[in-house]
């Protein structure tokens, strides 16, 4: 019930003020004096707004029990005080989604975080569907043996551990899981390779044999590499171009050995649609398969079931090479972007082919260190942190500005927010990727991964042209000193990526500490505790009213400031001895007024109507279940009037015009009525 409400229907015996909003934030209406009526020293003085300072984590990880622990900020919480006894609603940061390593292709997007699961932000395959909007699904983690690396194809996704152990999930109907068969799987698999050990003389002694650790995986499209400890390189999945390098087009379900180089090893891997990249130990990078637009970089449009030597700049070794699609690319010793194969416009100029590298130059003092492509558009690392990109910007991947236009032929710089760094990118179809240094996910394009609730699916329709990071996090509960606040709710233009509110709980005086549980992808994440971050405080603080002076039918206020909850009462009474109290509604010349929309704290009007009503007293109570506080009392003090009557003289005006005319302490009005025009 709103205050206009409330006071419009005074109840018997007692004034009922009613509070509309809880805590300080009732209080909280700039130029409020304005709009009500309410004096303007009043109107100032009764806002009070709530200190806002970080959260700090408390530590439990301190080996040494006698040192305390050493909190590291992390998030605020607004406000940090509970209004009173009453329920109070507090913004706060969410827990982050911290990646170490993600990956994207087609409309996939992946990645590791720091606790050595892989979450999905879309379904692991197009049939599955996740029971909240935007949760990334989880791939969990062996037991003991984390994910460190992992790469994302279009339909299916291949992972190495920490024990240099390889698994799979996704579709498998080309083979691509390695698992001997064509099932798809949303859960991880693990491959077993064959064993190559010349020197085993029988079955029982291959069976002994020691893998060496894998070190490097990529996926492309239905089918999937692996790179060992040994520089040696297995394949499996489709293989209708010979893109699994073992000198046959035949697909295959489990890994098979790629043909290997005389003299030279490979040290990067990469996989795009029907063909495959890698980087040698000699700084030469090396491709097979489907060669139908010049992606082999060899100078012909021949396609290779075994590596091939990429026809290389002169003077110029790679540090690192990618795939996708159709397209390669790799980042040159000098500092630039080199890219052959075909792209839409990738090729640095009004190139949309080239069966040789193209060098894309950086812009001036800009030196390249990592390289990832898409179909339409390629994201570029600087040594800086600084990430650049070129190409189609269609639904705004380039990430240089809203404004934007619709595509770039030369590098141009990111809009990241500022001080935003990056540590690593992935470009998808229609979508960017980015990770800062502190594990933060930034995307722009078309989200493929947002939930709309209109139409319970994945969205293609919305898009952003400047990196947003994401936040995926599930708040599960907020507890405040053990007790759970409730109607936790994720604030969409909150002050953070992840703002949510919650309503603290009912709550002893005192300063506790803040402890929010969550999770992603439904998997119970480590609680996190801000200590000391939120203080209840159940007095009632209540000002006294000030003395008033009016003249006879002047209307004045009576108002205090008061720490008063949603729907909690206020009782104004009066008395003409200062001995005897009579509730307000008693009171015929004064009202907690009925007729404004004010949402005053606690407030009263008063229009005395002759010299009669001078020196009576006015107070207020306000009580909640742990005590009652009644101010001080303000004395009205009404003085006769000595100008002019207030109200105007009528009477009754007739004919063409008509003057009447009263006197009211000297002065003549008149009242002159025009003719119609």
């Amino acid at each position: 019930m709103s205050i206009k409400d409330c006071c419009s229907r005074l109840g018997a015996g007692v004034a009922v003020v009613v509070i509309a909003a809880a805590g300080p934030s009732a209080l909280a209406s700039p130029g409020s004096s304005a709009a009500t009526g309410i004096p303007a020293t009043f109107a100032a003085s009764s806002l009070s707004t709530s200190s806002v300072f970080p959260m700090t984590r408390s530590s439990n990880n301190s080996n040494n029990s006698d040192e305390p622990a050493k909190p590291t900020p992390s998030g605020t919480l607004r406000p940090d005080t509970s209004a009173g006894i009453c329920p109070t609603v507090v913004s706060f940061e969410a827990p982050r989604l911290t990646i170490n390593q993600l990956d994207s292709a087609g409309k996939q997007a992946q990645g590791i975080s720091t606790d050595g699961n892989v979450y999905s932000w879309r379904p692991i395959l197009p049939s599955t569907t996740l029971g909240a909007a935007a949760d990334p699904a989880l791939i969990t983690a062996p037991e003991d043996d984390p994910f460190t690396e992992l790469s994302v194809g279009p339909t299916h996704t291949i992972a190495l551990t920490a024990d240099g152990l390889v698994y799979t999930w996704g579709d498998g109907s080309s083979g691509a899981l390695g698992n001997d068969s064509t099932t798809s799987s949303t859960k991880a698999i693990e491959v077993e390779f064959p064993s190559f050990d010349e020197d085993a003389e029988d079955d029982e002694d291959t069976d002994e044999y020691e893998y060496p650790e894998f070190t490097q995986v990529a996926a492309g499209k239905s089918f999937s590499l692996a790179l060992n400890s040994e520089g040696e390189l297995y394949a499996w999945g489709a293989n209708d171009s010979g893109q699994l390098g073992d000198a046959t087009f035949t697909g295959h379900s489990t890994p098979v050995r790629a043909q290997s180089l005389i003299g030279v090893s490979f040290v990067q891997i990469s996989a795009g649609g029907r063909h495959s990249v890698a980087l040698g130990s000699d700084g030469n990078a090396y491709a097979w398969g489907s060669n139908q637009l010049g992606q082999l970089g060899n100078g012909t449009y021949s396609f290779s079931a075994v590596p091939a030597l990429v026809s290389m700049p002169e003077g110029i070794t790679f540090t690192q090479v990618d795939a996708s699609e159709n397209l390669s690319a790799a980042i040159g010793s000098d500092g630039a972007a080199y890219v052959w194969g075909t792209g839409k416009l990738l090729l640095g100029e009004e190139i949309t082919a080239s069966n040789v590298p193209i060098k894309v130059q950086p812009p001036e003092g800009v030196t390249f260190t990592e390289i990832s492509v898409a179909p339409s558009h390629v994201l570029a690392l600087a040594a800086d942190g600084t990430a650049y990109s070129w190409g189609l910007n269609s639904h705004g991947k380039i990430g240089a500005g809203q404004d934007f236009g619709p595509k770039t032929l030369t590098p141009v710089k990111v809009a990241a927010p500022e001080g935003v760094t990056f540590t690593h990118v992935a470009a998808g179809d229609e979508h960017s990727l980015a990770v800062t240094p502190e594990g933060y996910v930034y995307a722009w394009g078309k989200p493929y991964w947002l939930w709309d609730d209109l139409t319970s699916g994945y969205t293609d329709s919305k898009q952003y042209g400047v990196p947003r990071q994401e936040d995926p996090a599930q708040i599960t509960s907020v507890a405040f000193g053990g007790t759970n606040g409730i109607d936790i709710t994720r604030v969409l233009d909150g002050p953070w990526p992840g703002t949510y509110r919650v309503t603290t709980p009912a709550h002893s005086a005192g300063t506790v500490d803040v402890t929010i549980e969550w999770a992603l992808a439904q998997a119970k994440q480590e609680p996190i505790t801000y200590s000391q971050a939120f203080s209840f405080d159940d007095a009632i603080t209540l000002t006294d009213p000030q003395d008033q002076t009016a003249m006879v039918d002047e209307r004045v206020f009576f108002g205090v400031k008061a720490s008063v909850c949603e729907n909690q009462v206020a009782t104004w009474e009066y008395s003409d001895d200062g001995e005897t109290w009579q509730p307000i509604d008693d009171d015929s010349i004064s009202r907690v007024s009925g007729d404004t929309s004010r949402t005053d704290p606690v407030g009263m009007w008063v229009r005395p109507r002759d010299t009669s009503y001078d020196g009576r007293l006015y107070r207020v109570t306000i009580a909640n279940e742990n005590e009652s506080v009644t101010s001080k009392a303000a004395i009205l003090s009404v003085v006769a009037n000595t100008g002019p009557d207030n109200s105007l003289p009528t009477g009754l005006i007739a004919g063409g015009v008509a003057v009447v005319a009263a006197i009211g302490g000297g002065v003549w009005w008149y009242v002159v009525r025009r003719r119609k025009w």
